[in-house]
């Protein structure tokens, strides 16, 4: 990797206009220098497009002229993308400032044992961004590590974060794109069940450096 790798953050979005700002201005105000903000809008029905539009060249706006779930905008959003690290940012989710720094810095400590993806724990919150008091994945339970696909063959599972709490070396997910339609709305499993065969090493961050919402809507 390059002294500064660059890191697209792909945020997919569908009707979340509720969120929708709060997850793009977490992305846009990283303190890692080198992103790119891409938003891939999947045809929603509500003023999403309206604020994607408010921001103007400081993101790069793919808006989806159909409804194609999760899987389409995920594709959408890597073809469209350039960054050597890739990091799916679901648009009801959210970053802690320092979260792209820090994955940069996970990937580069681990530049000789070829770390293909870094997963991190994300603070669970409510719909207005309040502390659940909670962490995805529990504090107590490690993040996996090391050549996870080899425990992936033998248990069919590994500790790891919903998709908002992993980041891509592009070099992984270049031979498992563009994700099936069989996966169309699973998009997130399919890419924590393949990744980790391409990654052959991931590394993990404990510190929470995003934030999983839940919430009614």
């Amino acid at each position: 990797m390059e002294t500064m790798p660059s890191c697209s953050v792909i945020i997919d979005n569908y009707n979340y206009e509720r969120f929708l700002q709060t997850a793009v201005d977490s992305a846009l105000a990283q303190t890692y220098p080198n992103v790119e903000v891409l938003v891939v809008d999947d045809c929603s029905t509500d003023g999403s497009r309206e604020i994607i539009a408010g921001y103007g060249d400081r993101i790069t706006p793919i808006l989806l002229e159909q409804n194609g779930k999760q899987a389409a905008a995920l594709n959408a959003g890597f073809a469209a993308s350039e960054g050597e690290i890739i990091l799916f940012l679901d648009a009801d989710d959210y970053l802690l400032p320092t979260a792209v720094e820090q994955i940069v810095a996970a990937f580069q400590l681990g530049s000789d044992a070829d770390i293909g993806k870094v997963h991190f724990r994300l603070q669970v919150v409510d719909e207005d961004g309040e502390s659940m008091n909670y962490f995805i994945p529990s504090i107590g339970m490690s993040l996996a590590t090391g050549e996870v696909w080899q425990e992936l063959l033998q248990t069919s599972s590994y500790v790891s974060a919903p998709m908002s709490g992993n980041a891509y070396h592009r070099e992984t997910l270049a031979p498992i794109f563009p994700i099936p339609n069989a996966y169309k709305t699973t998009a997130d499993d399919y890419l924590m069940i393949s990744s980790p065969f391409y990654a052959k090493k991931l590394a993990g961050i404990d510190e929470p450096i995003g934030a999983y919402r839940v919430h009614n809507s």
